[in-house]
Order: structure tokens, then C-alpha cells, then sequence
């Protein structure tokens, strides 16, 4: 029998499950969702902001489109006031009355685009505010993918390491007891041998009753004993 040996078995067993536990739980993956959700907050601000820039902008085009129209009126009206073909005096009053009005116009539109210019200055800067912080985010996840990287490799190195470890030590046991092992392992939280000490199991920490401490006490050597209480593999002293 190789119960002992198999108790190497199992501690290189328990490393890698808790290496490969540490593996999902490494505190970058948080960091990674707080930076996905902070982003995603920036992002809605920044489209609340965008919008109010599009309508702002929407609007500067409008009155921009108004002044083209009144200067391609103007320029009509001119070219008219100028080109000789009205005489009239009073056809000539009337042209010059609607270039006034006209010009009136396009100076009260093109005030209101200079505000609207000067409205969305302040939002241009908001957005680029965002645009900084998205990019600050967007480097904090770069980074920490890396060090996420990083610390999976490592861990990868080490669960290698104890796997190597655990063939090695796995070799010299039997595989009938080997199939025991892993069906209590399976069975039982990834532990499926334990040593007994005194009358304590190791694997589930209970203590014997008197009448079943001494009758795996009195078990030959070559009999594979299980713990009354947890049903996991005994290594007997």
C-alpha cells in the first residue's frame, strides 16, 4: 500500500485547486469591471453632453442657412438696384427699403450665431473632458490587463509545477487505490485522504467514536479504512 505517498498526491492536489482558485479570483478582474463600468458611466454623461452640442449646433446651422438665404437676396436685390433696368423712382425706394430690412435681419441673425458659437465653446470643453477621461480608463485597463496577464502566467508556472510534482508522486501508487482516491476526491470538496491523528480525522477535524477508532486501529495495514465521519481515505500512524 502507498497511502502515504498518496497524501503527497493530495497536497499537490490541493495547491493546484487553490491555484487554479486564485486564477479566477485575482483582484484584477475586479479592476477591470470597475474600470468597464466607470467607462460606461462617462460614456452616458458624454452623450447627454453630445446631444446638447448637436442641438446647439443644429440650431448655428439654421440661422447660418437664414443668412445665406438673405445674402443671396441681397445680392439679388443689389444686382437688380444696379443694373439699370428699374427707373422707376419709387420701384428703386422700395428695393433700397427691403436692402435695409434685409441687412437688419442678417445682422440680428448672425448676433444669435455668435452666441450659439459661444454657447457650445463650453461644451466642446466638457467633451474633451470626457474624451481625457475615457482615455485616462482606457490606459488603467491597458495597464491592468497587463498585470492580469502577468499574474496568470505566473500561476500557470506554478500549477505546472505542482502538476509535474504530482505525476511524479502519483507514479509509485496503486491505481485501484488511485480510483478510490479520485471518487472520494470527487465526492468530497477536492479532498479524498486524510491522515489520522490520534482520533482526530484531518479531513473533516471530527473525532472518532471510541467503538470506530478501534476498529480502524485494529484494520491490517493493507486495508484501506475510511473515516466514519467524512468517508475520506485514512492514513493510519
Amino acid at each position: 500500500m502507498t497511502l502515504a505517498q498518496l497524501l503527497v498526491v493530495q497536497a499537490h492536489d490541493s495547491a493546484i485547486d487553490r491555484l487554479r482558485h486564485q486564477r479566477t479570483t485575482l483582484p484584477e478582474f475586479q479592476a477591470l469591471t470597475d474600470c468597464d463600468e466607470e467607462r460606461t458611466h462617462l460614456e452616458t454623461q458624454r452623450a447627454e453632453v453630445d446631444e446638447r452640442r448637436h442641438v446647439l449646433a443644429r440650431e448655428q446651422k439654421r440661422h447660418e442657412d437664414e443668412v445665406a438665404i438673405i445674402v443671396d437676396r441681397r445680392d439679388k436685390e443689389n444686382e437688380r438696384l444696379y443694373s439699370g433696368a428699374i427707373t422707376a423712382h419709387k420701384d428703386l425706394q422700395a428695393i433700397q427699403a427691403e436692402l435695409t430690412v434685409l441687412a437688419e435681419r442678417q445682422e440680428g441673425i448672425e448676433d444669435q450665431v455668435l452666441e450659439l458659437m459661444e454657447s457650445i465653446e463650453p461644451v466642446d470643453a466638457e467633451l474633451a473632458d470626457f474624451d481625457a477621461k475615457l482615455a485616462d480608463v482606457a490606459d488603467r485597463k491597458a495597464k491592468v490587463e497587463q498585470s492580469l496577464a502577468d499574474s496568470q502566467a505566473a500561476i500557470d508556472a506554478e500549477i505546472e509545477t505542482e502538476t509535474a510534482a504530482r505525476a511524479e508522486a502519483i507514479s509509485s501508487v496503486d491505481d485501484a487505490l488511485v480510483t478510490e482516491y479520485e471518487r472520494c476526491r470527487a465526492d468530497l470538496g477536492g479532498v479524498g485522504i486524510a491522515r489520522l491523528n490520534h482520533k482526530t480525522c484531518e479531513g473533516c477535524h471530527l473525532q472518532l467514536a471510541a467503538v470506530d477508532y478501534d476498529r480502524v486501529r485494529k484494520e491490517t495495514v493493507n486495508v484501506v479504512v475510511h473515516c466514519p465521519e467524512c468517508e475520506r481515505i485514512l492514513v493510519r500512524d
